[in-house]
């Protein structure tokens, strides 16, 4: 396999990664039971460096320019549609690319209702010619099941009403298997991953922020969170503290089964102090399988 042909952070949008920021390698942080915030404000106290700003990429040129956070504390989606509308849905295997067949099947939630509203089965070409999109939910939720795919998760998903089709990705054992090899960090049997997409107040990918995830009341140890930068493959702790132009972390391989409280936080030029700029509670992450969840800006 070679990691150069594809990039787990770019799943959720189809956004390009931009190359490795520059990095100090090799400075160690003590976990010591503190949170991931904890952590990142001990390693640039210690170090001197300067602390990243939240970055936003202009589409217009790809520059990183301030990331707007104008509705940060006052967040909300657009409405969703009235009424039930029908979508078209191809699903693809996130290392290949390839078709899932196999009558895998995807099922629709309202977030944070356990009940589905609809679910479907792929044809032989990986498509789901209707699937119904629940009315009054611009974010749903889409639980995916598969031959020789692990269970793949959708949380928070935002669906505009204007949505006609969409090509959703599902995670097979063997890539968790290389991804686990690759950071050192074998995944295992009940182990949960999260990947986390942070987006400001244009839904652009944010760089420069530190995140963290809750598991009930406690926090997964530090070395379980990693970060892209604009890598195939993230780092971990001890070389690289923030999200990079991808926007994206990972909370890898940690026992789950509870509510997750996900959140991001950094700091900009308007603002001397750390700021939390995402929040978001997902009930009962799964404790196995691979889950995606878009992290827009703190509502009210």
């Amino acid at each position: 396999m070679s990691f150069s042909r594809w990039m787990l952070a770019c799943i959720l949008g189809g956004f390009g990664c931009g190359s490795p920021l520059p990095i100090e390698v090799g400075r160690e942080v003590p976990d010591a039971g503190m949170d991931t915030i904890d952590a990142y404000h001990q390693y640039y106290d210690a170090s001197g460096d300067v602390l990243p700003l939240l970055r936003a990429t202009n589409p217009a040129n790809g520059m990183l320019v301030e990331a707007d956070y104008d509705c940060n504390g006052a967040y909300q989606d657009p409405p969703g549609a009235s009424d039930v509308f029908p979508i078209g849905v191809d699903l693809v295997d996130e290392q290949s690319g390839a078709p899932v067949s196999n009558n895998a099947l995807v099922a629709i939630y309202p977030e944070g209702n356990f009940g589905y509203f609809d679910n479907a089965y792929t044809d032989a070409n990986g498509h789901i010619a209707l699937l119904r999109v629940p009315p009054m939910s611009y974010r749903v939720h889409f639980e995916i099941g598969a031959i020789g795919q692990v269970h793949t998760t959708y949380r928070n998903f935002p669906l505009p009403p204007s949505t006609t089709h969409l090509t959703l990705k599902s995670v097979s054992q063997p890539t968790l298997d290389d991804i686990g090899t690759a950071l050192g960090m074998p995944y295992g049997t009940g182990g949960a991953v999260v990947l986390v997409t942070v987006r400001d107040c244009q839904s652009r990918l944010v760089d420069g922020a530190v995140g963290s995830i809750v598991l009930g009341l406690g926090y997964p140890d530090n070395y379980h969170i990693f970060y892209y930068g604009g890598r195939a493959l993230p780092a971990s702790h001890d070389q690289f503290w923030y999200t990079g132009p991808d926007g994206s972390y990972l909370a890898w391989n940690y026992q789950a089964g509870t509510d997750a409280t996900i959140e991001a936080a950094g700091f900009t030029i308007h603002q001397p102090q750390e700021i939390t700029v995402a929040h978001v509670v997902i009930n009962a992450i799964d404790g196995v399988g691979f889950t995606f969840v878009d992290l827009p800006p703190l509502g009210p």
